[in-house]
C-alpha cells in the first residue's frame, strides 16, 4: 500500500510483512530523498530568482471553515507548496513575494483532487496582496471565480479589517454541453470594479468604475456570438455590443472563420455608432478579403494573396469610387 505515513508529502510503501524475511507485521519504507524541485532560475543578465518551499502547515495553509459537503471533502494533507519567491532587483537588493493557500478539497467519488479554493500572493515591497479564488464544482473546477487586489497596512496581522480593496473581478461561468457528455465551460459574465485608494472610509467605499462583460450565443464550436461590455463611472454609462457571425466548414474542418462583425457603441445623450465588417476565405481556409462598412459609400475592401505554403504575398486595398 502507498500512503504518506510520516507526513513529509512523499508516498511511503507500507507492507503487512517484511518483503525480505517474510516476517508478519507492519513495515514502512520511506523514500530517503525528496522529489526534485525547481529551486533557482538565473536569466541571461545574471538576475536570480529563488523559489522556497514548505509543507502545507498553518503558516502557509488554511483549511476550509467546514468539512465540505459529500462528495467534496475539505482536506489538510502534507504537500509541498511554494511559500515565497525572491528575485534580485538589479540594484543590490531583492524583491520577495509570499504565497498562502486555503480550502483544498478532494472529490471522493472519483474526480480526485479539486485544488485549492484560494491562493494569496503578497508583494512585500508594495504591500499589495492579490487573492485569487477558484471553483471546485464540476465542470468548472480550476476556473477563476474571483480576483481581488488589496493594500495591506504594514506591520499588522493579515486580516480583512487591515486590507483596503483596490480592484476586484467576479466571474460567472456557464457550460456548453454536448449530449450531456462533452462539457465546454465558458466565461459568461465578468464584473470588474475599481475603488478609490484615498477613500476616508474603506468599508463604505463605492467603486469608481464598474465594467461588466458578458458573452452569449456560443455556437457548438465555442465561438462567441455576442459580447456586451457596459462601463459605469462618474454617474455615466457606456456600452459596446459586438455581434459576430461565424462560418464553420465541417467538411474541410475550417472552423471559427469570422464572416461578419457588427459593433455598436452607446453613450448617454449621444447617438449610437455602429460599424460593420465582413470577411471571406479561400478554399484553404485563409482570409481572402475583409471589407469595412460593406454596402455603403465608405466601403473599403482589402484582398489577400498567398503562395503555395500559405505565406501572405500580396494585399490590395480598394475603396468605393465617389
Amino acid at each position: 500500500m502507498l500512503i504518506d505515513i510520516n507526513g513529509d508529502g512523499l508516498l511511503d510503501r507500507v507492507f503487512d510483512r517484511n518483503p525480505k524475511t517474510d516476517q508478519q507485521g507492519f513495515f514502512v519504507y520511506s523514500k530517503p530523498y525528496k522529489t526534485p524541485r525547481l529551486k533557482v532560475i538565473t536569466n541571461g543578465f545574471g538576475i536570480q530568482t529563488t523559489l522556497n518551499y514548505k509543507l502545507t502547515d498553518s503558516s502557509v495553509y488554511t483549511k476550509g471553515p467546514k468539512k465540505g459537503y459529500y462528495p467534496n471533502i475539505s482536506i489538510q494533507n502534507a504537500r509541498q507548496v511554494i511559500s515565497s519567491v525572491t528575485t534580485d532587483n538589479a540594484i543590490g537588493g531583492q524583491n520577495t513575494t509570499t504565497y498562502k493557500y486555503g480550502n483544498a478539497k478532494v472529490n471522493v467519488k472519483g474526480r480526485g483532487n479539486l485544488g485549492f479554493g484560494w491562493i494569496e500572493k503578497k508583494d512585500l515591497q508594495s504591500n499589495k496582496l492579490t487573492r485569487t479564488e477558484y471553483s471546485q464544482t464540476y465542470p468548472y473546477t480550476g476556473q477563476t471565480t474571483a480576483t481581488k487586489e488589496y493594500i495591506e497596512a504594514k506591520n499588522t496581522i493579515e486580516a480583512n479589517n487591515t486590507r483596503q480593496l483596490l480592484n476586484e473581478q467576479i466571474n460567472t461561468y456557464r457550460d456548453k454541453s454536448h449530449y450531456n457528455k462533452v462539457h465546454s465551460p465558458y466565461l459568461h459574465r465578468s464584473k470588474e470594479r475599481s475603488y478609490d485608494f484615498n477613500a476616508s472610509d474603506a468599508s463604505s467605499n463605492s467603486p469608481l468604475i464598474t465594467v461588466v462583460t458578458s458573452q452569449s450565443n456560443i455556437d457548438n464550436y465555442g465561438n462567441v456570438g455576442t459580447i456586451r461590455i457596459s462601463t459605469t463611472g462618474n454617474n455615466k454609462i457606456f456600452s459596446k455590443v459586438t455581434k459576430n457571425t461565424y462560418s464553420n466548414d465541417t467538411t474541410n474542418w475550417h472552423l471559427g472563420r469570422l464572416s461578419k462583425a457588427k459593433v455598436t457603441h452607446n453613450a448617454a445623450n449621444t447617438p449610437s455608432i455602429t460599424r460593420t465588417s465582413s470577411f471571406t476565405y479561400n478554399s484553404d481556409g485563409l482570409l481572402k478579403s475583409e471589407t469595412i462598412a460593406p454596402n455603403t459609400n465608405k466601403s473599403l475592401t482589402t484582398t489577400y494573396e498567398y503562395d503555395s505554403f500559405g505565406n501572405k504575398t500580396k494585399s490590395t486595398k480598394q475603396a468605393v469610387a465617389l
